[in-house]
C-alpha cells in the first residue's frame, strides 16, 4: 500500500510540474494553427500614400484600361464616354481634343482634361473612373459581392460599400487576401478608433469577414 501510495504521489507531482509547461505548449500550438501564416496588419509609421511606391500605382491609368469620363457642373454637359486608353497612351475628348492619359493619376488626368475644356466652358467638373477593377467582400456583411474599386480604398471603405457588418461578424479578425496570395488580418474595431490600422486595398483583393465565436 505504501509503495502504491508513493507512486501515486510521484505521478501527481510530475503532472503538477508539467501542467503549466504543457499548457503553454498547447496554447502555442493553437495560436500557430489559428494563425496559418497570416499576420495582423500593423501600420507603417508616417505612411503617405502619395509618396509610397506600392500605393502610387493604385489609381494610375494604364494603356488598355477602360475609363469613363464624365462632365458635370455645366449646362448641357458633354455626354459621358467610355473608351479604352489607346496604345499611344491617349484618349479622345469632346471637340476632338486629345490628352495623354497613360501613366497619370486619376486626379491629375481629371485636372488636365478640365483645363483643356475651359476654352469651351466657363467652368466644368471632370470625373474619370477606371472601369473593370474590383474588390470582393464576403462573409458576414449585409451585401456580400464584387464591388468597383474606386481610387484609394481601405478595408473599412469596402465593408461599408458592402452594407457594413452583420451582428454576427467578427470585427477583430477580418481577412484580406491579396492577388499574390498574401494574407493579412485586420482588427477593424481598432481601425475604427485609429485609421492607421485600416490598410489600403488594391484591385483584386478579397475581404472576408468571419463569424464571431461567441
Amino acid at each position: 500500500m505504501n509503495v502504491a501510495t508513493n507512486r501515486g504521489a510521484m505521478r501527481c507531482n510530475v503532472f503538477r510540474w508539467l501542467g503549466p509547461f504543457l499548457g503553454v505548449v498547447c496554447l502555442a500550438l493553437v495560436a500557430a494553427g489559428c494563425g496559418g501564416g497570416r499576420v495582423y496588419y500593423r501600420p507603417t509609421a508616417n505612411l503617405d500614400p502619395n509618396e509610397t511606391g506600392t500605393l502610387a500605382g493604385i489609381d494610375v491609368v494604364r494603356v488598355g484600361d477602360r475609363i469613363t469620363v464624365m462632365y458635370t457642373d455645366v449646362p448641357n454637359p458633354p455626354p459621358a464616354v467610355e473608351q479604352r486608353v489607346r496604345e499611344d497612351g491617349r484618349i479622345t475628348l469632346p471637340f476632338n481634343e486629345e490628352v495623354e492619359a497613360a501613366g497619370k493619376r486619376v486626379s491629375d488626368l481629371q485636372e488636365e482634361i478640365r483645363r483643356k475644356l475651359l476654352k469651351y466652358f466657363n467652368r466644368i467638373t471632370v470625373t474619370v473612373r477606371i472601369e473593370g477593377r474590383y474588390v470582393h467582400v464576403g462573409g458576414y456583411v449585409r451585401m456580400p459581392g464584387r464591388y468597383d474599386y474606386e481610387g484609394q480604398m481601405t478595408v473599412l471603405d469596402a465593408i461599408k460599400v458592402a452594407g457594413d457588418f452583420t451582428e454576427f461578424a467578427n470585427r477583430k479578425a477580418v481577412r484580406v487576401t491579396r492577388t499574390d496570395g498574401t494574407e493579412i488580418i485586420v482588427n477593424c474595431k481598432k481601425a475604427l478608433e485609429d485609421p492607421r490600422y485600416d490598410p489600403p486595398l488594391y484591385p483584386g483583393d478579397d475581404v472576408y469577414v468571419p463569424k464571431k465565436l461567441w
